[in-house]
């Protein structure tokens, strides 16, 4: 691979040079080899892995010399769903990837081996989960279930897995990993390795020949009993931390380039490509089963409960199959979409790029696994509720042709050309055509000529059959009138038959033909003078820290427990207790980096989860809590235990992918700092603290997104890191701080929390995976074994004694904490060696003695003194808060234009539809009876803020929740930013609408309050996207037009909805004073129209009303739901987890 290089777009600034991400990388993977690709955060071994996978394209970017690669690619995310348990994922996994001529029995065999072999024996029948709103697995747990790299998993759990991609590859396969910090016996178990530095190759070839070829060209640089992959990737790596170690590590890294660009033009002349079968796929069974419909026809039936034969009962029952043809296929395709995006397409996409899954089987298989339990379920459900709560026929042929229509029918954008809102022989003959292509106009024909061929309704007047005057009330009048023939019912199903197939055939060639990409994000240059601003001393702070003589905080945790209570719905809500931590008594130190380690599962993530308060109760879920925390031998109440720690979690969702690393860390500055330090001296910090975490090189990327690959997975870990180190809190708590990142970053991540420890902070973190020379850096270790017990609390040094009493040594020549976890973890490969380990843990677990190290003072009940009271930190006052989230905010509109473009174009395109179907609106019976119905509805709000909330929504709660501001000035400033859009998108509606009936006036405020509304009360968006449409649904057809003979109790409801009101206000303008012709087969007996003025038609709806209080009713409604909008996400953000922490005060010991 000669050259890969990304070319500045066209966004980029001009005078940008190309960005070298790889160059020159030759390599040799044999077949049957383990091959690993290692190197320094951001030294591209990702970007290696997804070029060689063709998983990363784009205009931007050029690639040459790549042959064609047949591969199966493990991503570093987690693609599972999390509905499935570890056993059902890993068979169906089989049966897709496995031949065809494997037995079922040998894939249950296989897949039980793999179990044992990754140690998920005792998670095999839990959920995978995501670790979000599905907690299931362990993120360990999760890692193996992947069969993935090693990043996230602990120290003995890598090594099995490694070990068992060693057997793999033994079998033929060649299995290229990347790999962060593998232990000693890890390493040499690597036939082959290729070594990268800042793009750049510095050695590709066999394990047992990198150490010496290094140790020639950097003589001195190894010594004895130092990992050898530690070695590698400390000798090429650059320190970027000052602007001497930078100079220092680039000095020795380019004479290595060049030594092994001179060596592989001698190793690798040239390279081949090789083509292997494309596996066959197996059918995949879906367990999900979509039940919203069934609700859906309840609500719909209570709104057209029973309804009767007058003139208004049949307005209502042309409004009623509408809905069962339109808006309820609509809310299916919107759950399906939903569940699409939410798993079900990434892990296709994933699937598909490793070729075990082609385009034609999965579309086949999902049909057929939701074949009966949703396709005709769902439909049949739906049908059965709806129809005979709305009061039509009770005829079983009526039923089943309408339970047909509903099947078949689907929900397209072509709504308007259905024959409802606007009657069909009145559509513009420029858009008349687009009936034939609408779908949903064949599903409405079909069941308006279904419920009204030969019937006559209730004529107050005389016989509908034989009356002249009760032509209204005649059926095949009622469909004349709408421009459908009477028994036009076979053509429409047949054609909505033809539209399935077609959409069908549509989604192969489209899934076939669109492939999913990485794209490489830019850089944006800050506004610094020069580069040379980043190495800037920043003295005046420095000279601050000087000032800064705080106590000393020391952390004491006796007898801690937690345990998970759960209620079962399905068990007739029985509650089970789930034990997750079991009597933690420990000591962690100021003036040192004090570690929890454990196996996976073993508590460590809850533990700090529970320390830093971040444990969230549910009305199914219950965290109970036990034992005491102390601050210096005080307990501390809540508030004070939040202002004096900080918490560094597990992942890193709270980095926004649009903004650089030196733009996040500046408005991490300017809301996390306090208000004494001037807007320089924030700036300065945010520059010391890029520095410090040896994120310089950096520092201009956009950090990116999945889809848009920015900084790399280690650069963003420290970003996460860096973002908490600027408060310089005086408890740093940090989840896995370095899980993903390589062994030199993640020594230099140890060396910063070191250099934090040493000034009086109390530095706590978890860990999978150190260096042998770290371990001895550590202060107070604590040691848990799975399912939370202590297998050890004391120092880290005194460690390797402890367990040498019990009769367990450490050998000389291993790193002390793999041993360690190796000691308390169970080897589920085989009941033997499990048996055995089970014994080994339990009798280091009993014994185990706590040892309560503080000694408790007599005023423990007490405050805390005031040097810890004058720590406390505030949120951001909203003055300063308020200005900051508007200028982040206008960036993300300035680097996510499709964001603004959307949120108009919905309005706009809806605007320019409604224009072209009703323009001009003429003044004749149709245009009385059925067009304004439709010129007067319209909601988008909803769907403009599922365009932006959702991700701002993530990214505040885990502001808030570290404290940086408040839900005051997050709201303010989301609503500032979507103002100008609701207006300008009302005005441009406005005159589009005006063009066909005059309407002036829209409701889209609403929307966007709802769906703030239920995107606070739901994480999952898809779900909260539901939701809102159904209520936006049922709301519209409440609202006066579609529905004129509601039950009393959801005319109650109604004065809630903005709707009705929208509905009042506008129909009176824009009937009243208008007059109306009819042909004279449209005349009644005493030769008059049905309708001649604006004011019947005002009557029949009950709209004949004062519109200027409606108004008024109008805009307090938008007002109403701005404020439950923020009363839910204030409720959603206080602290009413109430976590059961029964704070048993510590006894004297």
């Amino acid at each position: 691979m000669p050259i890969f290089t990304k070319k500045p777009s066209d966004l980029e600034a001009a005078d940008l040079k190309a960005k070298r991400i790889l160059d020159s990388i030759s390599a040799d993977f044999p077949k049957g080899s383990l091959v690993a690709i290692m190197g320094g955060s951001g030294s591209g071994k990702t970007t290696l892995l997804n070029v060689l996978s063709r998983r990363m394209r784009g205009s931007n970017m050029v690639l040459s010399a790549l042959s064609s690669v047949t591969n199966a690619y493990v991503t570093q995310m987690d693609l599972l769903l999390p509905s499935l348990t570890v056993r059902e994922t890993l068979l169906y996994a089989a049966a897709l990837r496995l031949p065809s001529s494997t037995t079922d029995a040998q894939r249950r065999n296989l897949v039980e081996e793999i179990i044992l072999e990754l140690g998920l024996k005792e998670c095999a029948s839990t959920q995978v989960g995501d670790g979000a709103s599905h907690r299931g697995c362990s993120g360990g747990e999760r890692r193996r279930v992947s069969i993935g790299p090693t990043t996230g998993l602990d120290a003995t759990s890598a090594y099995q897995l490694i070990k068992m991609l060693k057997s793999l590859s033994s079998k033929g396969r060649t299995i290229i990993c990347t790999i962060h910090q593998p232990r000693h016996d890890i390493f040499f178990l690597f036939d082959h390795i290729t070594l990268l530095s800042q793009g750049f190759p510095v050695y590709s070839g066999p394990t047992d020949e990198s150490v010496s070829w290094f140790q020639n060209l950097v003589p001195g640089s190894f010594v004895e009993h130092l990992n050898p992959a530690d070695y590698l990737i400390s000798v090429a790596a650059v320190d970027n931390r000052t602007p001497e170690a930078e100079r220092k590590t680039r000095a020795q890294l380019n004479p290595l380039v060049e030594a092994w660009r001179k060596e592989s033009s001698i190793r690798f002349p040239a390279s081949s490509s090789a083509e292997t079968d494309e596996k066959q796929i197996l059918e995949r069974p879906v367990k999900v089963v979509q039940s919203a419909a069934i609700s859906m026809g309840i609500v719909c039936g209570l709104v057209f409960l029973q309804l009767p034969k007058t003139l208004a009962g049949i307005r209502s029952r042309e409004s009623a199959l509408y809905i069962a043809c339109g808006l309820q296929g609509y809310l299916i395709v919107l759950y399906d979409i939903y569940r699409l995006t939410s798993s079900s397409i990434a892990l296709f996409d994933r699937e598909r790029s490793e070729r075990v899954v082609g385009v034609l089987p999965w579309v086949i298989s999902t049909r057929l696994a939701r074949l009966l339990l949703e396709d005709v379920a769902v439909p049949f459900l739906f049908s059965v509720i709806y129809y005979f709560m709305c009061g039509f026929d009770a005829n079983a042929g009526q039923f089943f042709r309408f339970f047909a229509v509903v099947l078949l029918n689907q929900f397209t954008f072509q709504a308007f050309s259905c024959g409802f809102f606007i009657q069909a022989a009145t559509i513009p003959v420029y858009v008349r055509w687009i009936k034939w292509v609408a779908y949903v106009f064949y599903g409405f024909a079909a069941l308006i000529a279904n419920e009204f061929s030969g019937k006559f309704y209730d004529c107050p007047s005389g016989n509908a059959a034989t009356d002249p005057a009760c032509i209204q009330y005649n059926g095949d009048f009622i469909l004349e009138n709408l421009s459908f023939h009477p028994n036009w019912y076979t053509v429409p199903v047949c054609a909505l038959l033809g539209f399935v197939v077609f959409f069908n055939l549509a989604a192969i060639v489209v899934l076939r033909f669109w492939s999913v990409d990485i794209h490489v994000a830019g850089t944006h240059t800050a506004n610094d003078k020069d580069g040379s601003e980043r190495y800037e001393d920043v003295s005046g702070l420095k000279k601050e820290k000087e000032r800064d003589k705080s106590v000393d905080i020391d952390v004491d945790l006796v007898d801690l427990a937690l345990t998970i209570e759960k209620t079962s719905l399905r068990a007739g809500f029985a509650k089970h207790e789930i034990p997750i931590l079991r009597g933690v008594t420990t000591r962690f130190e100021a003036g040192s980096v004090n570690v929890i380690m454990g196996p996976s599962g073993s508590g460590k993530s809850s533990l700090l989860n529970l320390m830093a308060l971040r444990l969230k109760s549910t009305p199914f879920t219950r965290y109970n809590s036990s034992g005491s925390l102390l601050l210096n031998g005080f307990q501390p109440d809540e508030s004070q235990l939040r202002s004096l720690c900080s918490y560094v979690t597990q992942d890193d969702n709270s980095l926004l992918p649009y903004l650089t690393v030196r733009e996040m860390l500046r408005f991490a500055a300017g809301l996390r700092l306090p208000g004494s330090m001037s807007a320089k001296q924030k700036r300065e910090r945010a520059e010391d603290v890029i520095r410090m975490m040896a994120l310089s090189d950096c520092a201009d990327c956009l950090i990116g997104s999945e889809l848009v690959k920015g900084i790399s997975g280690g650069e963003k870990r420290r970003v996460s890191i860096a973002v908490q180190v600027l408060t310089e809190p005086r408890v740093l708590i940090a989840d896995e701080p370095t899980s993903g990142l390589d062994a030199f970053t993640a020594s230099s991540i140890l060396d910063v929390l070191s250099g934090l420890a040493a000034e009086g902070r109390t530095v706590i973190i978890t860990i999978h995976q150190s260096r042998s020379e770290l371990f001895h850096q550590f202060g107070n270790l604590l040691l848990l074994a799975k399912g939370g017990r202590v297998a050890y609390s004391g120092k880290a040094s005194s460690m390797i004694s402890y367990f040498g009493q019990l009769g367990y040594r450490c050998p000389s020549n291993c790193n002390p904490s793999d041993w360690a976890m190796d000691l308390v973890s169970v080897d589920l490969r085989d009941e033997k060696a499990e048996e055995k380990s089970r014994i080994k843990v339990e009798q280091i677990l009993d014994a185990y003695e706590p040892n309560v190290g503080s000694k408790e003072k007599e005023n423990q009940y007490g405050h805390l003194p005031p040097d810890l009271l004058r720590l406390k930190k505030e949120p951001a006052p909203f003055y300063i808060a308020f200005p900051i989230l508007i200028r982040r905010g206008l960036i993300n509109f300035q680097r996510q234009p499709n964001l603004g473009i959307a949120r108009i174009g919905q309005v706009l395109g809806l605007g320019l539809v409604q224009a072209l179907f009703f323009a001009p609106l003429k003044r004749d019976y149709f245009a009385a009876s059925v067009n304004i119905v439709g010129a007067i509805l319209y909601f988008v709000g909803m769907l403009q803020n599922v365009a932006l909330y959702p991700t701002e929504r993530d990214v505040f709660y885990k502001e808030y929740d570290d404290g940086a501001y408040s839900v005051e000035a997050f709201f303010t400033a989301y609503v500032c930013l979507e103002i100008p859009f609701e207006i300008v998108s009302s005005l441009l509606y406005s005159l589009l609408a005006d063009i066909a009936v005059n309407l002036q006036r829209t409701i889209p405020i609403c929307g966007e309050s709802l769906g703030i509304i239920f995107n606070t009360l739901f994480q999952s968006t898809g779900f909260a996207l539901n939701v809102t449409s159904v209520i936006l649904s049922v709301g519209m057809f409440m609202g006066g037009l579609l529905s004129l003979d509601m039950i009393g109790f959801l005319k109650g409801i109604n004065f809630i909805s903005p709707l009705k009101y929208a509905t009042a206000n506008m129909t009176p303008y824009a009937l009243r004073g208008m007059t109306f012709t009819c042909t004279d087969a449209q005349k009644l007996a005493n030769g008059e129209c049905p309708f001649t003025t604006g004011e019947q038609v005002l009557d029949l709806y009950k709209l004949n009303v004062n519109p200027a209080p409606m108004l008024g009713a109008l805009v307090g409604a938008t007002v109403v739901y701005r404020l439950v909008a923020y009363m839910i996400l204030r409720l959603n953000r206080a602290d009413f987890s109430h976590l059961a922490r029964t704070r048993h005060t510590a006894k004297r010991t």
